[in-house]
């Protein structure tokens, strides 16, 4: 029995609870209880009385409520690489789960090696666990490309941070503990004392002290880091800002420079970086000439040490040692810096700030173009009458390698309301996307006021988002809730019959329609979505009508007409009159084959609101029939039905050359008319009089009230050539003769 089986239990304890494995986390937290319970009989063990505390506490909660979110996600999110790195638990009293007592053995196998060295692992007495500055400052990395790392330690030691507090024990053992921060949280990563040599004595796989040649303890830091990258001792790289805030917790902020100078903002922090913030920079692509020239490294990262405000230069420090120590410490500047692309820092926070507040979640991946529903939504406040500087820190966690990820953040002054799209609310901050894992933003919140911060990321994972702020103790993050609290979907889709196309197309009333109706006055939010360029427009409409297809566009009784954008378009109407309300979803282009999504959200009882599809054809019996002019100007359609009152819609169009393209707006159309008489009898049933040239065509509305055989007579105002399109609805059966 002993304290590293409490925490394996407990570690296991809480993340079966994340996973939803409940019996497996009940059966791990009555297990640590009984070993906690023969520990105190023996007495054999000097934190039991802690652990028995905070295991009662766990059990206790099990039995009541479920794990919060929050904590959820970042024990889901312990497996890395296929291996685990567990939150550090905090025991109380100063004690946790990465402390020499709870030290757990490494279980994987040794992290990979670069093949063209002759290295191997060998177990090492570490005893030496000095922490003085003259050593400390000597560490150098030597046939390993992991710059960004050492820069980081060094810039820690340099700040006067305690880099030894990272690992435990400080004793010579086979196992060992490092805390980092990454995933939303410390976490723990094991490692055992084995290290890599090289045969030869003059090269360094690890991390070294160039005074100090016993001084190991540090790699320990170094092979941690290493297991979590997942790429063993090939690593590749990362930059200084990372690694700083993976041994720190310190922000990463990374500054692209600008002109060779580094930004006025920061040079007053330079003056007292020591424990407000860590700095480095980070060099451009250099040609081997001029770095043998100038002697600086291409792509790397060095340390910033000093600013001299005299003489303007600023003192940097090359993690790299050369045999001679050329170029190790060098002053360059200030306003020279030209070979370097990166200013890396990492801000230590707590002496900017009194408060931070932390919430994780994940990532659908979902970034449909202005559509804001399924990302993330947090709301934040300012509840008190003055201004409030607060900072925005997003952290994407490590996830399986991906290629190209991109994320960024937005916040609207939106009442801490659910945005749905980003014309919606005013946008008071556009974040640039990077393909960063985090992310900073600066922002000040006015008095009294709330906001909805959006996260935007370009593949499924988790995140969290932590506020910097000066507010109270009692600053909240909320997830955002949507303004409405009813909604009606359609799903449906644009094919080669119903997609007509835009308003100034022949074709424009096939598009998909749907009928609204609400009963009370109400606001509404309309979305349309889609992969095409695509809106709708939303027009007053009247009951005698419903669920008849659209003959004409009323420009008066339009309400909205947005433009067509990319994937997704919505609109909200205030203040919406009881009655039916025609929408017509329509993409840019014709003849496009694609599905969508209509939604429409509401405030309003269930029964209160209604949508239903418009039909697409003139009646229950259709049929087309196209005449071509050939330089005459009247056509007669013959046509018989042997049932009574037979209501016939005759929808009549002009093409001028392929029928089968929708025209526009610009392409001459002749004016038509039609009427109808009794074929046998020439007898007139229903004359029209007047012509129209309407872009959509001309729709005749007729009644037969007993069978017979009949005629249409189509005119248009000036013979000419051309194909005459005629469409013919019915309610019954009829012939064409």
């Amino acid at each position: 029995m002993s304290l590293k089986q409490v925490r394996t239990l407990l570690e296991e304890c809480q993340f079966h609870e994340a996973m939803g494995r409940i019996s497996d986390s009940w059966i791990c937290c009555m297990d640590a209880i009984k070993l906690l319970n023969q520990m105190s009989k023996e007495d054999t063990e000097p934190y039991t009385q802690i652990l028995s505390v905070f295991t009662l506490q766990l059990y206790d909660r099990l039995s009541k409520t479920s794990m919060p979110m929050d904590q959820k996600i970042q024990w889901i999110n312990s497996k890395l690489h296929n291996t685990y790195f567990y939150p550090q638990i905090e025991f109380g009293g100063g004690l946790t789960s990465s402390m020499g007592p709870f030290v757990l053995p490494q279980t994987e196998p040794e992290l990979e090696l670069p093949s063209h060295l002759n290295a191997q692992y060998y177990p090492l007495e570490i005893d030496d666990w000095s922490a003085e500055m003259d050593h400390l400052a000597q560490l150098h990395q030597d046939v390993l490309s992991n710059c960004s790392l050492v820069s980081a330690i060094l810039a820690l030691v340099h700040s006067e941070g305690m880099l030894v507090d990272l690992v435990h024990p400080h004793a010579a053992a086979q196992n060992y503990t490092v805390t980092f921060t990454f995933n939303g949280t410390k976490r723990t990563v094991s490692v055992d004392n084995r290290l890599p040599l090289l045969p030869q004595d003059t090269q360094y796989l690890t991390i070294r002290s160039s005074n100090n040649l016993n001084l190991y303890w540090p790699a320990l830091i170094e092979k941690a880091y290493l297991k979590v990258m997942g790429k063993g001792y090939n690593i590749d790289g990362s930059n200084m800002a990372y690694d700083g805030f993976m041994l720190t917790g310190w922000v990463p902020d990374i500054i692209m420079i600008k002109d060779g100078q580094l930004p006025v903002s920061h040079i007053k922090y330079l003056k007292n970086r020591n424990t407000t913030v860590m700095m480095g920079l980070g060099t451009g692509k250099i040609s081997r000439v001029l770095s043998d020239k100038i002697g600086l490294v291409s792509l790397h990262d060095y340390t910033l040490l000093d600013f001299d405000e005299t003489r303007n230069t600023v003192t940097i420090k090359n993690p790299w040692l050369h045999s001679t120590d050329k170029n190790r410490i060098i002053e360059l500047p200030a306003n020279g810096l030209f070979q370097f692309q990166f200013f890396y820092l990492n801000w230590n926070t707590d002496k900017l700030f009194q408060f931070r507040t932390t919430t994780s979640f994940i990532h659908s991946g979902d970034l449909t173009r202005d559509l804001l529903a399924s990302r993330p939504q947090l709301s934040i406040e300012n509840p008190s009458e003055q201004s409030h500087e607060v900072w925005l820190f997003l952290e994407r966690f490590f996830t399986k390698d991906v290629e190209e990820v991109v994320i960024a953040m937005d916040i609207y002054a939106s009442e801490g309301d659910k945005v749905l799209l980003s014309k919606q609310y005013n946008n008071v901050y556009a974040g640039e996307p990077t393909n960063a894992r985090t992310s900073l933003v600066r922002f000040t919140m006015n008095p009294n006021t709330k906001y909805t911060v959006v996260v935007h990321c370009s593949v499924k994972c988790s995140m969290s988002l932590t506020v910097f702020h000066n507010v109270s103790n009692d600053f909240k993050i909320h997830r955002a809730k949507l303004k409405y609290t009813e909604s009606l979907k359609i799903t449906d889709e644009w094919d080669f019959i119903n997609s007509g196309g835009n308003r100034s197309l022949t074709s424009y009333i096939n598009n998909p329609q749907f009928d609204l109706e609400i009963s009370q006055p109400s606001d509404l939010m309309i979305t349309l979505i889609g992969e095409s360029l695509l809106t709708f427009q939303v027009l007053h409409w009247n009951y005698a009508e419903k669920s008849r297809k659209m003959q004409h566009l009323d420009d008066l009784k339009l309400l909205c007409d947005e433009p067509y954008t990319a994937g997704a378009q919505g609109s909200t109407l205030k203040n919406l009159s009881p009655g039916i309300y025609r929408i017509v979803c329509s993409t840019q282009e014709p003849n496009v084959r694609v599905p969508f999504q209509l939604q429409v959200f509401h405030n309003l009882p269930s029964n209160e609101a209604r949508i239903s599809r418009v039909g697409g054809s003139l009646g229950l019996f259709t049929d087309n029939f196209r005449y071509d002019w050939n330089g005459t100007n009247r056509y007669k359609f013959m046509f018989s039905t042997k049932c009574y009152n037979r209501r016939f819609t005759f929808h009549l169009k002009h093409s001028s050359c392929n029928f089968m393209n929708p025209e526009g707006v610009s392409v001459y159309r002749p004016a038509l008319r039609g009427s109808v008489f009794n074929l046998d009898t020439s007898q007139p049933l229903m004359v029209n009089e007047e012509w129209s040239s309407s872009l959509y065509g001309v729709f005749v509305e007729w009644t037969c009230r007993v069978p017979g055989n009949f005629v249409l007579l189509v005119e248009r105002f000036e013979p000419g050539n051309g194909t005459l399109e005629i469409e013919v609805g019915c309610n019954g059966q009829f012939f064409s003769l």
